[in-house]
């Protein structure tokens, strides 16, 4: 595709945009697989899987689907976590003309039959070695279209294999045929589908490749959660390029004690992340972990700091380089790119100038183009947009508009609700948002969506959920609530379980307080500017303050107090409670392992959120594996305990 030329005028919105035709996604994959069959297509705890390997797993699960009585056009839902099984599915989905919806499998079950249903799934491809969650599917799906595919093999139970499967008969495809569907946050209450086509997915991956020269040599991440967008990148870049596609261990990949050494060990050359992410990692950089071998990271979600970008320089100075994304799920991926430069401009960085065959315009609430350094709303236009919301009519048709300057029904406007400006250099920055969406470590949430769950619970008589910024300048959610007359004792610890069901962890609220009333402004709507600070969690029964009693709990209150920055911390108090999250989480576990020397996992930090509950468990870890190295470093520190107290 080549670089964009310099712009040095505004875009023209009655230009014509050009449509060129790009190889689907299927097809450069098989071509690869044809032209390096031998080549690794993915590594994962040192197992190889080969490009042949691959295609062939492929055949065979899309055989199977079809076999079944798959469509084309049909959504397969695919539910797994990181492994050669998840990757064989998506591909095997898209080789059979149905439209994947990647599922992660840590999200809650409700969650996970509430995206089934939305998307109107007829077929899941169950990642998971044995059929013990077949209970927690029956009646979501017909049983005959369950699938389970073993993790490591890509097998399906009960189906034998025989050749590499590719006698099944494959659909033809075109570019505007349906490819995938993701979930993003919606006001109603309910997530927005955005239904994808293949012709957005190849504008991007092939632009991509050509623009940062992907190949052979190059070997990609793939850190990303498998229910957000951007595993189209992760996952389908290397393998229309030919490069290695990386997985890590599914235990607690994305802490810096874990996640840092396991690409410097990999030497992982292409790395997309989200700007808190790789803040967190930064903070605590093993020694000797230099990513030399890294050419390029993509940095999207989230604003981008000059901060960061020095941090970043300044932890790895011999990586490559930083490049900043922008663009949304309904515009296919990343559609504006800047590449920062060596001298870095202050605060944040700029999103840069649009992909080929793609404007990003600048309009007035008017809908009329501003001029340079004249701000608002960030439109997109471009013929690799996706289709739009499955289940959202009403906002379909505010958000895709018909280009007011050309009047034409096919040229059809994006709006962001992104506030920007184009510099007098032709670059676009970001200014912020026009509405009460934000984005929360990278995952856009629209806090409506969360106060219109938390609103079902039957204690809960009214309630708002607001962003605010924390101590660290990360954007978090307060749910403020005001409970039913027979709700008076309700407990923040019972609002966390019920969301915990219902929501993925991104989009939980940080703190939960109550109030008698939520106040509110002459024209009756919530004051949002009335609501009182969220310092410190109400809690419904208050502990008293117990303090940590055992070597080994004032180390755990240490590492707690540097984190979640407290002067103090009692061993009953609730890590959810004080302010803690899934990236907070990684940060303690991996001091944690600085510390004591033991690996934690964020999982058993949800599971054993206070420090009490915490020190026993470190306690019956190192109990039942006598061999591993921290057990003496441990039980010194259990020699202030009581004999009680260890029991």
């Amino acid at each position: 595709m080549g670089d964009p030329k310099p712009m040095h005028v505004l875009p023209d919105p009655r230009a014509v945009l050009s449509e060129p035709r790009y190889p689907l996604v299927t097809s450069m994959f098989l071509s690869q697989a044809d032209q390096t069959p031998d080549h690794q297509a993915l590594r994962q705890k040192g197992v190889v899987w080969t490009y042949r390997r691959l295609a062939e797993s492929c055949h065979v699960l899309a055989g199977a689907l079809l076999d079944r009585g798959m469509k084309k056009g049909d959504v397969v839902a695919v539910i797994g976590s990181r492994s050669f099984g998840f990757v064989s599915s998506m591909m095997a989905v898209l080789l059979g003309g149905g439209v994947v919806l990647p599922v992660a499998q840590d999200l809650p079950v409700h969650r996970q039959h509430l995206l089934a249903d939305e998307s109107g799934a007829k077929y899941v491809l169950y990642i998971k070695s044995g059929k013990g969650i077949f209970e927690e599917w029956t009646g979501q799906v017909d049983p005959l279209r369950i699938f389970f595919v073993d993790p490591d093999t890509a097998c399906v139970a009960g189906i034998e294999i025989f050749g590499d499967g590719r006698t099944s008969k494959l659909p033809e495809l075109s570019p505007d045929d349906a490819a995938y569907i993701f979930f993003t946050s919606g006001t109603t209450g309910l997530p927005k589908g955005v239904l994808g086509c293949h012709k957005g997915l190849s504008h991007f991956l092939t632009w991509q490749r050509d623009t940062f020269a992907i190949g052979s040599q190059d070997r990609c991440a793939q850190l990303t959660n498998l229910s957000f967008d951007v595993i189209l990148r992760d996952i389908f870049l290397p393998l229309t390029s030919g490069a290695t596609l990386c997985l890590p261990e599914e235990s607690d990949e994305m802490r810096s004690d874990k996640a840092l050494p396991w690409m410097d060990k990999e030497g992982i050359t292409l790395l997309h992340t989200v700007p808190s992410l790789a803040q967190s990692w930064l903070k605590y950089v093993p020694e000797g972990v230099a990513l030399r071998r890294l050419r390029y990271v993509y940095f999207a979600g989230e604003p981008l700091t000059d901060a960061l970008v020095h941090k970043w320089r300044k932890a790895f100075p011999d990586s490559g380089h930083i490049v900043n994304l922008y663009g949304t799920t309904e515009v296919s991926l990343a559609k504006c790119f800047y590449e920062i430069p060596s001298t870095v401009s202050p605060g944040i960085q700029p999103i840069g100038r649009p992909l080929p065959h793609t404007q990003a315009l600048v309009l007035s609430d008017t809908l009329e183009q501003c001029g340079i350094n004249h701000p608002g709303e960030i439109f997109f236009r471009t013929p690799y947009r996706a289709l739009g919301y499955i289940n959202a009519s009403a906002e379909q048709q505010r958000r895709f508009i018909k280009n007011p300057f050309t009047n034409h029904q096919d040229d059809v406007l994006y709006r962001t609700g992104d506030w920007g400006k184009y510099r007098p250099d032709g670059l676009l920055e970001i200014l912020g948002r026009l509405d009460d969406q934000v984005k929360i470590r990278g995952v856009r949430v629209e806090p409506d969506e969360v106060m219109a769950v938390l609103s079902g619970h039957p204690l809960v008589s009214a309630s708002v959920v607001t962003a605010r910024k924390n101590s660290e300048g990360e954007n978090i959610l307060v749910a403020y609530v005001v409970p039913s007359s027979s709700g008076g004792g309700i407990a923040s610890s019972e609002l966390r379980d019920f969301l915990n069901q219902r929501l993925p962890a991104a989009i939980m609220p940080s703190h939960f307080m109550v109030l008698d009333s939520l106040p509110l402004m002459p024209n009756g709507k919530v004051d949002k500017m009335a609501l009182p600070s969220p310092d410190r969690e109400w809690s419904d029964t208050p502990q008293p303050f117990i303090a940590p009693r055992s070597a080994l709990e004032k180390s755990l209150a240490s590492v707690w107090c540097e984190v979640l920055r407290l002067e103090r911390v009692g061993v009953s108090e609730n890590f959810f409670e004080l302010g803690g999250h899934s990236l907070v989480a990684t940060q303690i576990a991996s001091r944690i392992k600085r510390d004591l020397n033991v690996d934690l996992t964020v999982q058993r930090i949800f599971e054993h959120p206070t420090i009490e509950d915490l020190a026993l468990h470190l306690i019956e870890q190192q109990v039942n594996n006598s061999a591993s190295e921290g057990m003496d470093e441990l039980l010194t520190r259990l020699e202030p305990m009581s004999h009680d107290d260890i029991e």
